[in-house]
């Protein structure tokens, strides 16, 4: 097969379609619920969950549907480490956010280990998060189609495996890095 380069992963930022998938927020105070979802619903499709149990529930009714997941840490009951794990299990093409106003390094360590996106301190800057949704989504986008490539039998396991993990790298702390990715 002919390898040519592709543009840079970050052509299309703006034509990004952000409404198309579901942003699910987490947070057990029901007031930042609900100004997260005023702060979000304009440019965003947004779900919210008063807790893990709930979100595990709408991660399960809408597979396929949520594309982030955004959670507090420290909420009763399960944790929001907890839900990340089992949304990796759920959707793994769900791009994970830790969002939690501790410094639980050990908790934020082990998130990096379920394929955390970002960590956002709390009170999180309604300023600054629409760029880090924005591109969990471009993300999500493009794992979905490089899965879609797979599926159709344009990428080997292998290729896409080592694409999948470029592309997770790269985006792995919310702020792409400068690559060029070669498409068969």
């Amino acid at each position: 097969m002919d390898t040519g380069k592709v543009d840079s992963v970050v052509e299309g930022v703006g034509s990004l379609k952000t409404r198309a998938h579901a942003v699910l927020y987490v947070d057990d105070e029901r007031l930042s619920l609900k100004h997260f979802a005023k702060a979000f619903e304009q440019d965003f499709r947004i779900l919210t969950a008063p807790s893990a149990r709930e979100a595990v529930a709408l991660l399960q009714l809408h597979r396929g549907e949520i594309a982030v997941l955004m959670t507090d840490q420290n909420m009763p009951r399960e944790k929001g480490l907890w839900l990340l794990q089992q949304a990796k299990i759920i959707d793994p093409m769900v791009v994970r956010i830790l969002a939690t106003a501790s410094s639980d390094w050990a908790a934020i360590r082990e998130a990096m280990n379920v394929g955390l996106f970002t960590f956002i301190p709390l009170p999180w800057e309604p300023e600054q998060l629409p760029h880090v949704l924005r591109r969990a989504l471009q993300l999500y986008d493009l794992q979905c189609d490089l899965l879609h490539q797979h599926e159709v039998g344009n990428l080997s396991s292998v290729d896409y495996s080592e694409r999948l993990n470029t592309l997770r790298t790269c985006f792995g702390d919310g702020r792409l890095r400068n690559i060029t990715l070669a498409f068969d």
